[in-house]
């Protein structure tokens, strides 16, 4: 679902922004917050 949206957007189901969606998926809390090298690779 996180996917279409673009970042920064508010999701239409939920309103919460991309940021906030971010810790709602597990793969994307992993790759953001605590890493920093999957980073340059996802983006």
């Amino acid at each position: 679902m996180a996917a279409p949206v673009c970042p920064g957007r508010k999701l239409p189901k939920t309103g919460i922004p991309a940021k906030a969606n971010t810790q709602l998926n597990p793969q994307n809390q992993l790759s953001t917050p605590t890493s920093p090298q999957p980073l340059p690779r996802i983006s």
